[in-house]
């Protein structure tokens, strides 16, 4: 199991790399709402934050709502059906009544055919931190191999504010190649023996920051 990362965990480790052990020109609460900018960037850009979710349609209803950044895989039925787009729907007649296919529409998932009755799907969610770390015990909703990313996110957000431009584009670099490496591991939605596999190889490349 790796290690908890807490916002005060994480608040020190930001002031060692800036050289400011205690607040002086950066005070714990700019740094807290630094880290909770970061870990929301950092979950919508990679996808991280994952739940599984029961969805019910509505009968004659197309759009089912749900809750979270985006759906990575809508489950009929114990079986994934496979995604179209919205501009694809209705331009081949469907074989049979139950649901064959899905698409994204915002914060809606449509379903083709139309549903006929109340049918519940299982939907594996890419979601947003639940809510934001403002006590010093709280702890980063982001899996343990994406959290020391915040940590470059709020080192390369300060050194901006302060106009050290120079060493904020090294860090914002070195932000940016983290984050397409775990995107590229975490984009789709995994069964868990692949997530963890993914785990695994992140947080390998994230030794020493």
């Amino acid at each position: 199991m790796g290690a908890t990362y807490t916002l005060a965990t994480l608040i020190t480790r930001v002031r060692a790399l800036l050289n400011e052990d205690t607040a002086d020109f950066w005070t714990d609460a700019q740094l807290t709402r630094m880290v909770n900018d970061a870990e929301r960037d950092i979950a919508i850009r990679t996808g991280c934050i994952k739940n599984i979710d029961t969805l019910t349609a509505t009968i004659n209803t197309r759009l089912i709502t749900f809750a979270g950044y985006k759906v990575g895989y809508l489950e009929y039925s114990e079986l994934g059906l496979p995604k179209t787009m919205p501009g694809q729907v209705g331009r081949g007649p469907a074989s049979g009544i139950t649901p064959e296919k899905w698409f994204e529409n915002g914060t809606s998932v449509g379903i083709e055919p139309i549903p006929t009755i109340a049918y519940t799907f299982q939907a594996y969610l890419h979601d947003y931190p639940s809510a934001e770390m403002s006590a010093d015990a709280h702890t980063s909703k982001l899996p343990t191999y994406a959290v020391l990313l915040i940590v470059l996110y709020v080192l390369m957000t300060a050194l901006e504010k302060d106009k050290r431009h120079g060493q904020a584009m090294m860090i914002r670099t070195m932000y940016e190649n983290e984050l397409a490496f775990l995107i590229n591991d975490v984009e789709e939605y995994m069964p868990e023996s692949t997530a963890q596999a993914a785990s695994d190889r992140s947080a390998s490349r994230m030794v020493g920051i």
